[in-house]
């Protein structure tokens, strides 16, 4: 009996107040307009952050979860007293329905698609003294201009400006004296952004169409991106594939292999960057990482090149074609400060050519010109003729190769070859001078793009 005694109590209670709540409704409604006070309003906006739903930085655009939050005043009051002392009360703000409350006409200025159609209209709590407080769950879409020039590692600084479009301050006046504007209490953390920080800013601007003044209220908020993605997936495996070009000059020339080792190695950077480029916008931002990558592949590009002539240098030697080759000929044999050549004609010779050019010249001459004694006996006939025909012997024979050296010196020249042994032992220098200069720039290069690398 007891409990029959409570809930029937209970009941009562429940169904007086409701009956006084439509009461209540019923007469705020009876002559009400759903337009702004004559004396205008002052309205004060504030946000809480829920989520960050997806940040393209291709599209620029951010798409958030937010509760956008309205307190103004209005022209609705009730003495409580008069309704069983009931303070507040829940109304509609929906024009599809019958029975609505003004509302103040807040866009979003930056949207990326139609402003504000993604946030609910829910009933606003309205109380006897004439406050409301409206929030309006929902998604919008905001546009932000991304600053990629230090990507990943980079932080963006973005806004979100929400205004009266109609009404301007004389009707709607922008308070900015609430702290705290942004809420971050039930805020989801987003995978690739940090939120780091917030403020609100509020602007009063004439615009070229009209005569008043008309506010606005900017919601700044700073993210930055997490790198460890692309750091762990695109950075470390590139600097690591483009260190095997260092192998490449390993790989023995006559495996075959050595060109295409070292041609592999650069098409996979190049993949990386493809990589790289679809997540980035068309423009012309140079980002820290497509420096990064474009850099390793002009280094790898620099060891393909030095990788296929020295190959074709080892070939050259290998099949002694290198005697052939007029460019390796004149590097080898033209530079002083190459010693691969064998010998050049000795000093000593040419004198001695040149002696024995000039006696022999000399010899013709007074050949020519002596003439034969008057008065001759027969045995001095006898032995001057024997001696002439000895001496002009002598003569043919070392006349023979003057005459062939004065003729022909080009052929004595050629007669000095490239000394094989000596170029493979230069051409081995070169592949060690080499790896030295790439690793050396390669680790100044590693340092100087890391140092660029902003510390937050």
């Amino acid at each position: 009996m007891f409990f029959f005694l409570y809930f029937l109590t209970l009941f009562n209670i429940v169904n007086s107040s409701n009956s006084y709540k439509a009461q209540l409704q019923q007469d705020i409604f009876s002559d009400y307009l759903p337009i702004i006070p004559e004396s205008g309003t002052n309205l004060s906006l504030s946000l809480a952050i829920r989520a960050f739903n997806n940040i393209d930085q291709i599209d620029g655009s951010i798409n958030m979860n937010i509760w956008l939050r309205y307190n103004w005043n209005s022209d609705i009051s009730w003495n409580i007293s008069n309704y069983n002392n009931i303070s507040s009360i829940n109304l509609n703000t929906n024009p599809d329905y019958g029975t609505f409350i003004w509302t103040p006409d807040i866009y979003l200025y930056n949207t990326a698609e139609r402003p504000m159609t993604e946030l609910d209209l829910p009933k606003a709590n309205v109380y006897s003294d004439g406050y409301i407080f409206w929030s309006r769950p929902g998604l919008i879409k905001s546009t932000c201009i991304f600053n990629l020039t230090y990507f990943p590692y980079d932080q963006q600084t973005c806004k979100l400006k929400f205004g009266s479009w109609a009404y301007d301050a004389t009707e709607i006046y922008l308070n900015d004296r609430i702290n705290n504007s942004i809420d971050l209490d039930n805020y989801q953390e987003h995978e690739e952004w940090k939120l780091i920080d917030f403020y609100t800013k509020k602007n009063s601007i004439k615009y070229s169409c009209c005569e008043n003044y008309y506010h606005d209220i900017e919601f700044y908020y700073t993210i930055r991106r997490k790198p460890n993605y692309y750091v762990l997936n695109i950075i470390l495996p590139t600097f690591a594939t483009a260190t095997l070009i260092i192998l490449t000059l390993l790989v023995p020339w006559n495996s075959g292999e050595r060109i295409s080792f070292a041609v592999t190695v650069l098409l996979s950077i190049i993949v990386f960057l493809l990589i790289v480029s679809e997540n980035l916008p068309k423009t012309d931002s140079k980002p820290l990482l497509s420096l990064m990558i474009i850099g390793l592949i002009y280094f790898s590009l620099v060891g393909v090149m030095f990788t296929v002539i020295i190959s074709y240098i080892h070939y050259c030697i290998k099949n002694k074609t290198i005697h052939n080759n007029r460019f390796l000929n004149y590097c080898f044999l033209k530079f002083q400060c190459v010693k691969c050549y064998i010998t050049k004609p000795k000093y000593k010779n040419k004198v001695k050519i040149q002696e024995d050019v000039i006696s022999m010249n000399s010899i013709k001459s007074n050949d020519s010109n002596d003439t034969l004694p008057s008065s001759p006996s027969v045995s001095s006939d006898s032995e001057s003729i024997s001696s002439e025909s000895d001496y002009e012997c002598n003569s043919e024979e070392s006349i023979t190769p003057v005459k062939n050296y004065i003729e022909n010196p080009e052929n004595n020249y050629n007669k000095n070859k490239l000394d094989l042994k000596k170029c493979k032992k230069l051409t081995l220098k070169i592949e060690n001078i080499f790896i030295i200069l790439f690793l050396t720039t390669f680790i100044i290069y590693c340092l100087v793009i890391f140092c660029i690398v902003p510390k937050y």
